[in-house]
């Protein structure tokens, strides 16, 4: 990874938001045309709940916030619960998300995810 330009911070889930339920929950859209990619650091564990407790992230871009595209070549980012993991993604589009999925019965976790947007250079 190579880290050009100027980094500018961003937090999309502040420490420590506790969730709970089974729908996906994305993130607000953020527009990303200033900036080249981002690298993101994201941490969970489960609280509570029943059955197979466990969540994954993936990652959306868009050219008009209507129709969401997943990032190319890129898997749903599963973590180990209570470790932290980092994911650097180059943008393509304007516009950019992450939805986060819970699976289980009833599903409880803590979790953050902060990272540093990375801007084009001119």
């Amino acid at each position: 990874m190579a880290d050009k330009g100027q980094q500018v911070p961003i937090v999309i889930y502040p420490r420590f938001t506790t969730l709970f339920g089974g729908l996906p929950l994305e993130s607000y859209a953020i527009d990303v045309s200033p900036y080249e990619a981002i690298t993101l650091n994201w941490w969970t564990t489960p609280l509570g709940g029943t059955g197979v407790l466990s969540c994954s992230m993936t990652f959306s871009e868009s050219i008009d916030r209507i129709t969401w595209q997943p990032f190319s070549g890129v898997s749903p980012w599963v973590p180990i619960p209570g470790n932290e993991v980092s994911q650097y993604l180059k943008f393509s589009s304007r516009w950019f998300r992450v939805t986060l999925t819970m699976v289980g019965t009833n599903p409880l976790l803590t979790t953050w995810l902060e990272g540093m947007l990375i801007k084009r250079q001119s």
